[in-house]
């Protein structure tokens, strides 16, 4: 980053303290270095940082940079020591999502991190560098230097403050002109390393940390806790994850702003319908409607953003003289999206969406009382944990052991819905239980769910895809050849749906084999461990 690693050594990065004059800086160095020290000309380039929303490409490992110079932009996939890029490639401009980039091997390798996520700029540094070469008595660049000034700016955040460092750039072959510099700057120039990384350091300077959203579950509960104090450190974080979405979904940024908010909503109603007893009765209905209503009013967006993504996928299944005949599904698809997100924004302005919210916050942050009229509220939460998962295990073990060739798809959905409650709950208290054995047995449920879910999937969009025919049919806008077309795919789709059923005898074995079942049985039925309160 601002300048071409010469070597496959990491460079070696010095804060300059506030007050260090640049001049006095190079003055010192110049006086005490053996080597001769030659300055290039000075840059001026600024520098954005991107990601996605939920870090994904921090995630990955790295960041991404666009560096503009000039007319020139160049996007720049950086491990975090910033030693040798990983990939880069010039670009226009700011890259909104990967389909914007060039074709090459940044696009491919940010499509299968970032996917349909956008990027986003979350910092920009207007720099100042200056680089020196050290040469030798033959005039040859023994090691490479820049002193940096960036100047972090942000959202709210117009006029950061000043970053300045001294990069050290090492030259394959010549040590001994890195170890002298290095003693150097430690010694008399008085310099400390710095070890955050710059992108870390601009990130914070504008009030960001890498990773400070997302959507996954990480709760770090006691096995002794209240339950009720449990539940609300759950429901807080669930809360939190649905309000940080509502400005993408305004926005319209990306198409996981609603989804992330539809599984945090999600989430929330199926911990206040399987845990019972932990809050008043009365608090818990009002708020479990509530968030029905809300699921329920984001329904249409997201199935438009799905079917939207999924069109290219449908282009493929169908022969090539049929599949850009449904260029037509694509304009409808699009305008009711439209429609659906103005409604979306009118929901979120709405009245009773304040008070949902406000209701939320209330259960989620009230004292826990010291008496509490609900019957489970003061139990630890290990054992309510235990029950309530052991509870949603047999469950999905009744549903999926009544399975038979005829069962109707219906039966096989409610399955479905059996595994989704037992995944959640082992997701929300996985932190009560041996790491490695929980994580074994939410892999293993996972794997019945996906033939589960693709299963459910293929049968929702056979029915869609009709009652989109239908809408299109009314509306005036259905050729011929689209109905054809979307009545091939819907043949296709019912092809794949009875294939995938024919694995779930295989797939709930699997599942319900002795080793996971034995795993079940050893985690939730037994008695509660030492120092733990009984039952």
């Amino acid at each position: 980053m601002l300048g071409s690693p010469v070597t496959d050594i990491p460079p070696v990065p010095f804060s300059i303290p506030r007050g260090t004059d640049a001049a006095t800086l190079i003055d010192a160095l110049r006086g005490h270095l053996s080597l001769g020290l030659r300055e290039e000309p000075a840059r001026n380039p600024t520098l954005t940082l991107l990601d996605t929303f939920d870090w994904r490409v921090h995630e990955a490992g790295g960041y991404l940079a666009l560096e503009a110079a000039g007319k020139a932009r160049r996007l720049t996939w950086w491990p975090p020591d910033a030693s040798a890029a990983l990939a880069s490639a010039p670009v226009p401009g700011l890259p909104r999502f990967v389909t914007d980039l060039p074709p090459g091997d940044l696009r491919e390798r940010l499509t299968t991190v970032v996917e349909t996520r956008a990027l986003l700029p979350l910092v920009r540094l207007r720099s100042h560098v200056r680089p020196f070469d050290l040469i030798d008595g033959s005039e040859k660049t023994v090691l490479r230097l820049t002193l940096e000034e960036h100047r972090a700016e942000g959202a709210g955040h117009r006029n950061g403050p000043w970053l300045r460092r001294l990069r050290v750039l090492p030259v394959r072959g010549y040590p001994q002109a890195v170890d002298e510099v290095l003693r150097l700057a430690r010694g008399p120039l008085g310099l400390s390393a710095e070890e955050r990384p710059l992108h870390e350091e601009a990130l914070a300077a504008v009030g960001r940390a890498p990773g400070d959203y997302s959507s996954s579950l990480d709760f770090q509960l006691a096995p002794d806790q209240r339950a009720d104090a449990a539940l609300q450190v759950v429901l807080r974080r669930l809360l939190d994850t649905a309000l940080a979405n509502e400005d993408g979904i305004r926005r319209q940024i990306d198409t996981e702003f609603l989804h992330d908010l539809r599984v945090a909503v999600r989430r929330a109603r199926s911990l206040l319908g399987q845990v019972k007893g932990v809050f008043p009765d009365r608090n818990v209905q009002v708020l479990r409607k509530e968030l029905g209503w809300l699921g329920s009013r984001t329904n249409v967006a997201r199935d438009m953003d799905v079917y939207l993504h999924a069109l290219e996928t449908y282009r493929g299944a169908l022969p090539s003289g049929l599949a850009d005949r449904l260029e037509p599904l694509r304009g409808f698809l699009l305008e009711h999206r439209a429609r659906a997100y103005r409604d979306l924004g009118v929901m979120l302005d709405s009245a009773r969406f304040r008070r949902l919210v406000h209701r939320w916050r209330g259960l989620a942050r009230r004292p826990s009382p010291r008496r509490p009229t609900a019957p489970r509220a003061a139990q630890p939460i290990a054992r309510v944990a235990r029950k309530r998962i052991w509870r949603a295990y047999r469950g999905v073990m009744r549903a999926g052991s009544a399975i038979r060739r005829s069962s109707p798809p219906r039966a096989l959905h409610e399955v479905r819905i059996a595994c989704k409650k037992l995944r959640y709950l082992m997701e929300f208290f996985r932190s009560l239980f041996p790491a490695e054995s929980i994580g074994q047995l939410i892999k293993a449920l996972k794997a019945f769910q996906d033939n589960l879910g693709e299963y459910q999937d293929l049968a929702v969009q056979q029915d869609q895809l009709r009652g989109f025919e239908r809408a299109m049919a009314r509306e005036g806008g259905l050729p011929a050849k689209t109905r054809e077309a979307m009545e091939r795919l819907v043949e296709h789709l019912a092809g794949r749906q009875a294939e995938v059923r024919q694995h779930f005898a295989e797939r709930f074995a699997e599942f319900s084999g002795e080793e996971t079942t034995g795993t079940f049985r050893r985690l939730f039925r037994a008695a509660p461990k030492p120092g733990e309160a009984s039952a």
